[in-house]
């Protein structure tokens, strides 16, 4: 009768093995090497991204290595690169593309980003001081629509929250208006000044994020000194709305007898001003790109 010489897990059946012990078993009969590092992410259904769109840019796998897409970026910037497809706006579109798509996945924090709430979630993350309050808004209920059941309860308890604020405000201006309740008008705009403080923190917080866009080309992202001033712009237009808040809700308190209506309006005026100034030049700047691109392509302002 022979002795049989069993090991621990030799009497389980081998769909109740687990990695380690299969790992154990086969690094035992010098099949592969337990110290092998691992050169790919796992390859498992509960754990493959949700969004691909920017891996079958690049062209290549969602568990493609930091090496492997290093290796197809070089691939395709000599491929796409516009020199090599007479440099016309359709080529250096597509390698603008490329290379945003590069640029999100060849770092670790905006490609876990990336994979559980797309791109609007990256956008929502990295460049929240730099959006208004209904872009802000619009990437939220983006990101809703394109995240995982986790990101979607995350996300909807925050914009129901944000929502709730903006229904309390005008609650709240009745209630003081029908004399229903005996708080200050400072008090009766409290929601609003959570709002305000949300907004003016993530501006303020937008000047030590040091990314720039990465939806932009290399070429037309603006220098740093352009971009402090231009959230230093986003910055003076907050405090402005916020001023004329103040002014109203103390003009209305009875804290400025003497201070004139027109004044009260002030900041709100000076805050128009800014965006009629900004739409008079993307409308130039559209004209003038308009402008060159028939006079190099006559037919395409006839089409």
């Amino acid at each position: 009768m022979h002795r049989v010489i069993t090991t621990p897990s030799s009497h389980k059946d081998p769909k109740e093995l687990n990695l380690k012990e299969i790992a154990h078993i086969l690094h035992d009969r010098g099949i592969v090497s337990e110290s092998s590092p691992r050169t790919t992410r796992p390859n498992t259904d509960s754990m493959a991204p949700k969004h691909t769109k920017l891996y079958d840019v690049m062209g290549v796998a969602p568990t493609v290595t930091p090496e492997e897409l290093k290796k197809a970026y070089r691939r395709k910037a000599l491929q796409l690169h516009p020199d090599k497809r007479g440099n016309t706006p359709e080529a250096q579109e597509e390698f603008t593309v490329m290379k945003a798509a590069y640029d999100i996945l060849s770092d670790p924090k905006q490609r876990d980003i990336y994979d559980m709430m797309g791109e609007d979630g990256v956008k929502l993350v990295h460049q929240y001081g730099d959006l208004r309050p209904d872009e802000l808004l619009a990437a939220m209920l983006n990101s809703l629509a394109q995240s995982g059941p986790l990101g979607k309860c995350i996300i909807f308890s925050f914009v129901a929250v944000f929502l709730c604020f903006f229904i309390l405000i005008p609650l709240f201006v009745c209630l003081k208006v029908d004399q229903d309740i005996g708080w200050s008008w400072l008090t009766v705009f409290t929601p609003l000044w959570i709002l305000d403080g949300i907004y003016l923190c993530c501006v303020g917080c937008s000047f030590f994020e040091q990314a720039p866009d990465i939806h932009q080309d290399a070429e037309d992202r603006p220098s740093p000194s352009v971009r402090i001033l231009l959230k230093l712009l986003l910055l003076l237009k907050g405090g402005l709305f916020v001023g004329f808040q103040l002014l109203v809700a103390m003009k209305l308190q009875g804290a400025l007898p003497n201070l004139a209506m027109p004044l009260v309006f002030a900041p709100y005026f000076v805050l128009e001003g800014f965006y009629l100034v900004e739409k008079i030049i993307a409308g130039v700047l559209s004209y003038s790109a308009f402008a060159a691109a028939t006079a190099a392509d006559p037919s395409a302002g006839s089409g």
